[in-house]
């Protein structure tokens, strides 16, 4: 099926209670489909491929950051990761150490600083035809024996 966009929720951490959203774009899902007659197919096995824009990655993170770094003085309007105009990424990471260890904030300050010139390397597809600044970065997903129902 596919090509088409597709809203995939990961959790944060272990034992999380936010998940990161993250929209894929030109979505293709192929693998084994069976089906009972009734409105669901299942997949017992297949691979989802696409790829997400970097400004949605980023979105997404900022998001979860302002939905539980409270603990670091983070507040809604915050920004951990911001776009130069040159089509690079910055990060302004919250000090997470007043936050519990656990927590989803305080995960995120390790990977933080250096999460915008990993994903500089990880980005792959250029969608603008300028070589210099890549925008998305391609995502496949593969499962085998687990059941993915899929209701149209």
């Amino acid at each position: 099926a596919g090509p088409g966009p597709l809203h995939v929720p990961f959790a944060w951490a272990t034992g999380a209670s936010y998940a990161l959203e993250m929209p894929l774009q030109e979505v293709w899902l192929t693998g084994t489909a069976n089906t009972d007659g009734s409105t669901t197919i299942d997949y017992t096995e297949g691979t989802l491929g696409g790829y997400i824009l970097l400004e949605d990655f980023y979105a997404g993170l900022n998001a979860v950051a302002q939905a539980t770094c409270e603990c670091a003085g983070w507040t809604t309007e915050d920004e951990v990761y911001v776009q130069a105009s040159d089509g690079t990424w910055s990060s302004t990471c919250p000090d997470t150490r007043a936050c519990d260890a656990g927590s989803a904030c305080s995960q995120s300050g390790v990977l933080c600083p250096v999460l915008p010139s990993i994903m500089e390397g990880v980005a792959d597809i250029d969608l603008d035809s300028d070589p210099s600044a890549y925008e998305a970065f391609s995502m496949g997903l593969q499962w085998t024996a687990v059941d993915a129902d899929i209701t149209p």
